[in-house]
């Protein structure tokens, strides 16, 4: 898997800065490495690891906590690892945590009066953890820190008397735009010579828009990755092949069929208004106003505002009305399963903004 450029600084930044600190005995605050789902912040977490295992046992001591959120504490966790290094361990110690946002965040606003009526026991749970581990955070302010990924509405769920995030340095994750897109992706495409014969799927989308890899993932590293290999898998296939297959996959029909589970699966996440509002809203253009959305509820402002904070859109600039898919990649699933055809899907006229 072939790290692009910028994931690379990001990187190399956190581990310099980390050894820097513990080269003077200290560590340094933790970190929250934060992006959208297939932004591959996880993947970045795991490399930062990987490198800083290299000093294990010489300056520093690494652990990576898997808990399995149903019966596990974080807090419990950090200082049963703590215990097991004991007081002689004068080295420093760096926590990997897969998504601590996942453990540590309230499932939404309103659960915070709710806990404080005693009316929602998980919400009292996740509280009183994060207060827990803010105040071990504080007594072992140079013993031990935490590296993590996290989502990008990470603060919108925390409890805002005891803010447990404001100890954390943030490197925000972006997707890709769409030059960075088509860069990293036909560079990939460059390296390997299986792709020396172009495809008549690469031609045919390339001739529709030269945009299309970006169009399709939204720029989301994980997902340019997906999308490579199965167009990979496919041309290798057709070149073992003796006769062409009628039956074959195409390469497009395969990739979103791939990704249709993951998709529904972040669907679910969202109210039944949400969901229609983001299944009305696929049909217009990547940039589409409210007073042409079909949405019989009339909330429909509402729904928009909480859909920004969620990062599946974005207002546009000096537009009454206006926004755009954020989330691109969800935006053309919901359009291509729809049954619409490729120009319609991929044309450059859907990314232009307002006339």
């Amino acid at each position: 898997m072939e790290i692009p450029v910028r994931y690379v600084t990001i990187i190399d930044d956190i581990v310099s800065r980390t050894l820097s600190y513990v080269e003077k005995g200290r560590v340094p605050a933790p970190t929250l490495i934060k992006g959208g789902a297939y932004s591959g912040v996880n993947v970045i977490v795991h490399e930062i690891y990987k490198k800083l295992s290299i000093q294990k046992d010489k300056i520093l001591n690494v652990k990576f906590l898997r808990l399995r959120l149903s019966d596990s504490s974080l807090t419990n966790e950090i200082l049963r690892e703590l215990s097991l290094l004991g007081r002689s361990s004068k080295k420093p110690s760096i926590f990997f945590i897969d998504g601590i946002d996942r453990v540590l965040n309230l499932p939404a606003r309103n659960l915070k009066k709710e806990a404080k009526t005693g009316r929602n026991s998980k919400a009292i749970e996740i509280i009183e953890e994060s207060h827990k581990l803010r105040k071990i955070l504080l007594e072992n302010v140079n013993k031990f820190s935490i590296i993590s990924s996290a989502g990008p509405s990470s603060h919108f769920m925390e409890d805002p008397d005891l803010p447990f995030y404001k100890f954390f340095n943030e490197t925000t994750v972006n997707a890709a735009s769409a030059e960075e897109s088509v860069k990293y992706f036909f560079g990939l495409i460059k390296k390997n010579n299986s792709f020396d014969s172009k495809s008549s799927f690469i031609d045919e989308l390339g001739e529709i828009s030269f945009e299309w890899p970006y169009i399709i993932t939204g720029g989301n590293w994980l997902l340019l990755q997906r999308l490579y290999q199965i167009l990979l898998n496919n041309i290798k296939m057709n070149a073992a092949s003796t006769s062409r297959d009628e039956n074959s996959t195409n390469p497009l029909d395969e990739y979103f069929l791939q990704l249709q589970p993951m998709f529904l699966l972040e669907m679910s996440s969202y109210s039944r208004e949400e969901r229609r509002f983001i299944e009305n809203a696929a049909l217009l253009g990547v940039n589409f106003k409210l007073k042409n959305l079909v949405f019989e509820n009339g909330n429909s402002s509402l729904i928009a505002k909480q859909l920004v904070n969620k990062g599946i859109i974005d207002k546009i600039e000096n537009s009454v009305g206006g926004f755009t898919f954020s989330h691109l990649a969800l935006r053309t699933l919901l359009r291509y399963f729809t049954g619409a055809n490729l120009i319609d899907v991929f044309s450059n006229d859907n990314l232009r903004g307002f006339s």
